[in-house]
């Protein structure tokens, strides 16, 4: 069961960048009086599966989400301010949910950051140790441009590929700078076990 478990969050991790320590630390506790069965760590399971399910979400996008008693911080980075908007409702809508808080940043639109965005996404999921990432329907390598600057958020499953994913960025484009946020599975697995 345990291994279910972390199975399941890393899925989570998978699309959505990142899970903070302390949502996962709330193991067993339920959501409310009504819905006793409801844990923090199944609406961040469920809240992720429909964004994952939401059609704009693309891998320009970053969404991390937090619980604790039913209540959800969604942050991260949207491309565009009706995204933010509609993460939250779709967050809103899940069962055992009580409140959202939507700290999602818009990103500035910029025709500059949208030639970065491309050229870096294009050789990230080119990049032969990299190309089974690219054909998924959520690819889970995330690139942020904010301003000229580049962040890679989301999981891959070995330091390799995140040194590659890292390395395909630097030579991709032009740009003022890069901070590698990937997370790696196996290193998750073994800080879960």
């Amino acid at each position: 069961m345990k291994r279910d478990r972390s199975v399941g969050l890393g899925l989570l991790v998978l699309v959505l960048g990142a899970v903070p320590a302390w949502a996962s630390e709330s193991k067993g506790s339920p959501v409310g009086p009504e819905s006793s069965s409801i844990t923090d760590d199944k609406i961040l399971l469920e809240a992720g599966r429909q964004i994952r399910r939401y059609a704009f979400y693309s891998i320009f996008d970053n969404v991390l989400l937090e619980a604790r008693d039913g209540r959800v911080v969604v942050s991260g980075e949207v491309m565009h301010p009706w995204r933010s908007k509609d993460i939250e409702r779709i967050v809103l809508r899940i069962s055992g949910v009580r409140s959202v808080e939507n700290r999602l940043e818009v990103l500035p639109l910029s025709p500059f950051d949208d030639e970065i965005r491309y050229r870096v996404a294009r050789a990230i999921y080119k990049d032969p140790g990299l190309q089974r990432y690219g054909i998924q329907a959520n690819p889970p390598i995330h690139i942020v441009v904010r301003n000229g600057n580049v962040t890679l958020t989301g999981v891959v499953h070995t330091l390799l590929e995140k040194a590659l994913a890292e390395r395909a960025a630097r030579f991709a484009a032009t740009y003022f700078g890069l901070e590698n946020k990937l997370l790696v599975e196996t290193e998750m697995r073994r800080a879960a076990s």
